[in-house]
């Protein structure tokens, strides 16, 4: 069944690296992970303004969208690469001159390498929570898949991440398949990705990643603290939410920045009769950040909440970038910390074609795609992305958070047919009659109403 959680991902580094140097596979991991906080940072950006029914919550798998892509960007070539590699945030150092190989623009094999590193990782099963990253490519048995590209993907994702389908004469029995695997691999969290009439006779190829995420906080919430109180909105308004609280918890870290994003000096101790806040928080258009560890200290939650009580996420927002993001990290610092976070559930599901098209990556959905990479050499593949659909779920409460998302790309035969215009003269024309020969025009008329 293609790589159903994390039986199918029995890899080892060397079997992964196989072909890089160890430089190479020491930096693999950490390039791949750039490049998803990049990508992830810059779809963020795209996705806060998106009509999700959520009241502009938020919520996607930055990593589990990037497994996806990264399964198409290893069989793309020429300008689909360079757009796709870009997008992906690519390591700058594995960009080839278009001049040296047009084909091959981005080196990806260690950028691959990296994200099967990590899948590997993370897939591992001595580990102190519930994390399951799960890869799997369906494709059409008519159609001639590249025995090197299924070889290579298998090397980076997994053996029996590629199988095939009967996506010509049998495409709703095929969606209900993946959509099943997709429910096995988030533990029921994610249901119905890919909806009825996604999937039809022209599908070639269908790419899907799921990940699971269940873990308890090192330091849980005490239940009898939480109490219902206001969640101040952009608006001026306020809701009514149950909040989690706890007092002088340790284990976690702590950081305020100004508003600029500059750090600000959080004094250890304090006169017990001055009131003020002023030298205790920075300004109003400051921010605060802690990181909330996860039983095995492997994972935290990080959150950065605005001084401001409406209106104050914006700004926040404007400095989100990975420069900006592990700088903040790495300044916060071990201290007890009174912490309040509402309890929260949310969901949301996105149509990302138009914002992957905004971010630079066109020709994948048109019919120039270049996925030559995927075909036997002895075809051109006429394949392109008609869609990438992500969904994703999270749910955080006073014993920890789980969290489950799922990406599809669905790859179909390129859309190209010919176009026949509609001409209909419902409405006021002009007309003339002509001799074709001279120009000559010798009847000039214009009809305003045919009834008359």
């Amino acid at each position: 069944m293609g790589n159903r959680k994390s039986s199918g991902l029995m890899l080892t580094m060397a079997n992964i690296c196989m072909g890089l140097t160890t430089s190479e596979m020491s930096r693999a991991p950490v390039l791949a992970t750039q490049a998803n906080t990049d990508f992830g940072l810059a779809l963020f950006q795209k996705l806060k303004g998106a009509d999700n029914g959520g009241e502009n919550n938020v919520i996607f798998s930055p990593y589990s969208i990037s497994n996806a892509l990264a399964m198409v960007v290893g069989g793309a070539q020429e300008q689909t690469l360079l757009e796709i590699g870009n997008v992906l945030s690519l390591p700058a150092d594995q960009k080839k001159e278009i001049s040296v190989d047009p084909v091959h623009p981005w080196r990806t094999d260690i950028y691959l390498a990296g994200m099967g590193i990590q899948n590997e990782r993370f897939n591992r099963k001595d580990k102190p929570y519930a994390l399951n990253i799960a890869n799997a490519i369906w494709g059409e048995k008519s159609y001639g898949f590249s025995t090197n590209y299924i070889s290579a993907l298998e090397t980076s994702f997994g053996k029996g991440t590629f199988q095939t389908a009967n996506f010509q004469h049998h495409p709703e029995k095929e969606r209900l398949r993946i959509n099943s695997w997709v429910e096995d691999s988030t533990e029921n969290k994610i249901k119905d990705l890919i909806e009825e009439g996604v999937i039809d006779g022209s599908t070639e190829m269908v790419v899907v990643n799921a990940i699971h995420f269940k873990a308890n906080w090192l330091n849980q919430f005490d239940k009898t603290n939480t109490k219902t109180g206001d969640f101040f909105l952009d608006d001026d308004k306020s809701v009514e939410v149950e909040l989690m609280n706890a007092n002088s918890m340790t284990g976690i870290k702590y950081g305020a920045f100004n508003t600029d994003g500059s750090f600000f000096k959080t004094p250890e101790m304090i006169n017990l009769f001055d009131t003020s806040d002023s030298a205790n928080y920075p300004a109003e258009d400051g921010f605060s950040m802690i990181e909330l560890p996860y039983e095995g200290n492997e994972l935290s939650m990080v959150v950065l909440v605005p001084r401001k009580k409406s209106g104050g996420l914006s700004s926040i927002e404007e400095f989100l970038v990975q420069e900006n993001l592990s700088s903040w990290i790495e300044k916060l610092e071990d201290r007890k910390v009174h912490v309040t976070l509402p309890k929260f559930k949310a969901e949301a599901g996105y149509a990302l074609n138009d914002y992957l098209k905004e971010m630079g990556m066109e020709s994948a959905f048109s019919a120039s795609a270049n996925f030559n990479g995927m075909a036997e050499e002895s075809i051109k593949s006429d394949m392109q992305i008609s869609q990438v659909i992500h969904k994703a779920f999270i749910e955080v409460d006073e014993e920890g958070t789980e969290a489950a998302a799922a990406t599809a790309v669905i790859m179909a035969k390129s859309a190209m047919q010919p176009f026949i215009p509609n001409f209909s003269a419902d409405k006021a024309f002009i007309y003339l009659i002509r001799d074709i020969q001279s120009g000559a025009i010798l009847f000039l008329g214009r009809m305003a109403n045919p009834s008359l």
